[in-house]
């Protein structure tokens, strides 16, 4: 099924832009404040929060998340606590999206380097995520490159999440950007 959300058949619309805000707004779903309000949506979020992280969902509390969105130029920046057995785990994750264009202006490097000189000696110092998520099937060669070179992980958006899942969840919002085709 298509995207009402996101069809732009002229192509003027800013989907990066929608991609940010939409990103955000699903690792926020992801808390565990959100579990009782549709256990669908809540378990997909946390889906793709563990990918992301790259970590087992093993029943851990996702306290809280914190999003900023442009951030020093980055599209996506959040802070997760994560609780198990009363110990908080805290995760930094940068994430850069691409949908029309590539990485260009050394901007992996650029951003990494923000990123990590802002959380060097904290407790999010051995949980940062570097991530560049992408709207093409596969990378490029310069792209994986790019991402190899500045330690980023490369994700096509559909390995992150794939959109052929069959079951809705209560959210338009959600529906419309993760589980229909663009």
């Amino acid at each position: 099924m298509k995207s009402l959300l996101l069809s732009d058949p002229e192509g003027r619309g800013n989907k990066e832009a929608m991609m940010s805000y939409i990103l955000a707004w699903t690792l926020k779903r992801a808390s565990s404040l959100y579990a009782q309000e549709d256990s669908i949506l809540y378990g997909y979020c946390r889906e793709i929060l563990f990918k992301l992280l790259e970590k087992q969902d093993d029943g851990q509390i996702v306290g809280s998340v914190e999003t900023w969105l442009e951030w020093n130029k980055i599209d996506v920046h959040a802070n997760v606590e994560l609780k198990h057995d009363g110990v908080s785990e805290w995760h930094a994750i940068l994430i850069e999206n691409k949908v029309y264009t590539s990485t260009h202006d050394n901007q992996l490097e650029r951003y990494r380097s923000i990123f990590y000189n802002a959380y060097k000696d904290g407790e999010f110092e051995k949980n940062l995520h570097y991530i560049l998520i992408i709207c093409h099937e596969s990378p490029s060669d310069k792209l994986r490159q790019d991402c190899k070179k500045n330690e980023f992980r490369c994700i096509p958006i559909l390995d992150l999440f794939s959109n052929d899942r069959g079951i809705d969840t209560k959210s338009d919002i959600f529906n419309e950007f993760w589980l229909r085709e663009w």
